[in-house]
């Protein structure tokens, strides 16, 4: 876990761990796609906080491209 929270504090998101390990969950188990992410947070996520959705789908992304 700590390499976890090294990446998202060398992103800039230190608060936003869970976001990278959920993309590593992703990848590996194909469960839904980045996009179904996007359409998710899209539905979910007030209008006043729709800056929240690109820095999340951001975050997913390195998890779910760590290697």
């Amino acid at each position: 876990m700590r390499a976890i929270r090294t990446m998202a504090s060398d992103a800039g998101v230190p608060t936003l761990a869970n976001m990278i390990l959920l993309g590593k969950v992703i990848k590996e188990t194909g469960v839904v796609s980045l996009d179904g992410m996007r359409a998710m947070f899209e539905k979910i996520i007030s209008a006043k906080r729709l800056n929240l959705i690109d820095v999340n789908l951001q975050t997913i992304e390195l998890g779910y491209n760590f290697q």
